[in-house]
């Protein structure tokens, strides 16, 4: 009787790894797990250890870590992470879990939860309820328009920002420190630029659609 090898994976939401996290992991791998053929391989070019990438290499989306033997393998792409590790012996095991750990700490989670079209799509049908359903007597009505221009707007915001998040944030690598990375205006400055668009264009939005609806 021979114990059948059931190969050790998982999968991971959206995340956000640093120059840390690759160290660690090699760190894992090569001198934990005794792993050969270590690489780590982006859009461009294949690297035989993190030391060798450049801390000002642009930030990727598509990164793939390997070892060989034993066979170890972390995809990150746009989407996601997927670990997989082709045994599971004790080492390979407790390796796994520490990977998974690192991973699991650096997973966006509150970004998938807000940008969740499920949730977008009940604010919206609450709005539509809103509208209906309290009556003018209850509010006067310039108290009635500034409560659904207002709660309009904040759900159109939501909306574009969900619709931002699925299709442009994504799985991201940085090549850098996470302690040396920029700070946040010089980060974001582009996207709080356009959540101000957002906002007056949502503003507007909603007290026509308020306008049109309440007729």
């Amino acid at each position: 009787m021979k114990k059948k090898i059931i190969p050790l994976q998982k999968n991971f939401q959206v995340l956000h790894l640093y120059r840390d996290d690759l160290e660690a992991i090699e760190n894992i791998l090569t001198s934990e797990l005794k792993a050969k053929g270590f690489t780590i391989a982006n859009d461009k070019y294949e690297y035989a250890s993190t030391k060798e990438i450049d801390q000002h290499t642009l930030p990727s989306n598509n990164l793939e870590i390997k070892t060989f033997p034993p066979y170890t393998s972390i995809t990150l792409e746009k989407s996601g992470a997927r670990i997989y590790f082709s045994e599971n012996s004790l080492a390979e095991e407790g390796a796994f879990i520490e990977i998974c750990s690192i991973i699991k700490n650096r997973q966006r989670k509150i970004i998938h939860i807000i940008s969740n079209p499920l949730l977008v799509s009940l604010l919206s049908f609450l709005m539509l309820t809103f509208s209906r359903e309290v009556p003018r007597k209850t509010l006067n009505n310039n108290a009635f328009d500034l409560a659904f221009i207002t709660y309009a707007s904040l759900v159109f915001i939501w909306f574009m920002f969900s619709f931002y998040i699925r299709w442009r944030k994504y799985s991201t690598v940085d090549f850098v420190k996470k302690s040396q990375r920029p700070n946040f205006l010089n980060r974001n400055r582009d996207q709080i630029a356009l959540n101000i668009v957002f906002t007056v264009l949502g503003t507007f939005l909603g007290f026509i659609l308020s306008r049109i609806w309440t007729k």
